[in-house]
């Protein structure tokens, strides 16, 4: 695999110099920026979300029509925690920062879900190996400046978009070793991929859903319903306030453009 192969000889290699110079955080991001092309590259065998009518329906009675919407579920639960307000401030920061390349990320393995019946199994790795160049040029260089505890957030909300762990994903459609291997990788820099995501259980994840719903109201959020919902939607990049990472092949192209331009 593309990034596998890239990144083990900095991982098990002792005398390596990459692995002596680079801080942890350092090490973090790259191991962050590789399980998350990771994730984003395969296929998610779930199933596909059921699409339910949103639009407003209507209602008769004896007196008058009343428009009616379907709401999202509200949960009554008890706070599982509490969390001092300088740290709830910096979760806020990560939630806000990430948001968008969680729902990035559950849109692509969506579309390969929806794909796969239609296309033979040699089509089916051509879009895959497709759609993993195309996330790896445009977003490996902003994930690398991803903090740990960004990627664990991350990590987090893409289970809430999709219902599926990331240590799931590489079980179920590479094999257990490859899970295995992932997952004692991420746990080198405090990463999980088992992580999931449990707002009434657990302390992080009940503020992150409360931050995430506070985002909603407020519109410093992009909306999107959780795969609990069975609702579908779609944003590109550009809705989202995503700015694409320059391919190597559009540097190059600048770089000859500028050299011409100096001659």
């Amino acid at each position: 695999m593309l990034f596998v192969q890239n990144f083990m000889p900095v991982l098990v290699t002792e005398g390596n110099k990459s692995l002596r110079t680079k801080t942890p955080r350092g090490c973090g991001r790259m191991v962050l920026s590789v399980v998350i092309a990771f994730l984003f590259s395969v296929y998610v065998s779930y199933a596909s979300a059921v699409r339910q009518d949103t639009s407003v329906k209507r209602v008769a009675d004896t007196a008058s029509m009343f428009p009616i919407r379907m709401l999202d579920e509200v949960v009554i639960t008890g706070r599982p925690g509490t969390m001092p307000q300088d740290e709830y401030m910096r979760l806020k920061y990560r939630v806000r920062r990430v948001w968008p390349y969680a729902l990035l990320g559950a849109q692509y393995l969506e579309e390969l879900d929806r794909l796969r019946p239609e296309l033979s199994k040699k089509q089916f790795r051509k879009t895959v190996k497709q759609r993993q160049d195309e996330l790896y040029d445009n977003f490996a260089g902003i994930l690398k400046k991803f903090s740990r505890k960004e990627g664990r957030v991350l990590i987090k909300l893409i289970y809430r978009q999709t219902g599926i762990s990331a240590y799931d994903i590489a079980r179920d459609l590479k094999s257990g070793f490859r899970a295995f291997w992932w997952n004692t990788a991420a746990g080198m820099f405090s990463l999980s991929l088992k992580d999931v995501y449990d707002p009434q259980n657990v302390t992080e994840d009940y503020y992150i859903e409360m931050i995430i719903k506070e985002g909603f109201d407020n519109g410093t959020l992009v909306y999107a319903p959780s795969h609990k919902d069975h609702l579908s939607y779609f944003y590109t990049p550009e809705d989202l306030g995503v700015k694409k990472a320059q391919s190597p092949k559009d540097r190059r192209r600048e770089k000859k453009a500028a050299r011409k331009n100096d001659i």
